[in-house]
């Protein structure tokens, strides 16, 4: 029985170090791999956003990946202005509350854990709530020259919608 037991562990052994040898091997072949240390924050500038807003790019701009990933933070009252994205866009909201409206659709109240998936091109907007942050997760896919298409501001009577639309549900 004894003998057995051997056997089995010597050939779990093997098994692992023949595994642990293959995934040292993969990962000793990625020579272009990205490592951001200082990822600092940028303002977003006024043509993409009324108010006061804050973006922390989690990628960059490698030539080998599509994927585009940014921590955006929009204080109290701060909302984009309609854009488009090439490539589609997911928002993923972690902190706060704020609006989300697409061109022609109702208005759609948003906080942590709301996720949101557009398809590419779709005119959209996003914003705060007047007594709340807002921070959320931007993913999209760069299928163009340009990630974000930003487009005309969101006017006040539109954000002013938003805050009745959401006082009324």
């Amino acid at each position: 029985m004894k003998k057995y037991l051997y056997i089995v562990v010597a050939s779990l052994s093997i098994v692992t170090l023949i595994a642990f040898k293959k995934h040292q091997q993969v990962v000793s072949n990625h020579e272009h791999t990205s490592i951001i240390a200082n990822m600092e924050e940028q303002r977003i500038d006024s043509l993409m956003a009324q108010g006061e807003g804050v973006m922390q790019l989690l990628t960059t701009n490698a030539a080998y990946s599509d994927l585009r990933v940014a921590n955006i933070r929009l204080a109290p009252k701060s909302y984009t202005s309609w854009q488009t994205m090439p490539g589609g866009h997911m928002i993923i909201v972690t902190a706060g509350e704020g609006y989300y409206q697409s061109k022609g659709k109702k208005i759609v109240k948003i906080r942590k854990g709301s996720r949101i998936e557009t398809v590419p091109g779709l005119y959209h907007w996003l914003g705060s709530s007047p007594s709340s942050k807002l921070e959320y997760i931007s993913i999209t896919n760069k299928k163009a020259t340009n990630i974000i298409n930003s487009h005309e501001n969101v006017t006040k009577a539109e954000y002013l919608d938003a805050e009745h639309a959401a006082s009324v549900k």
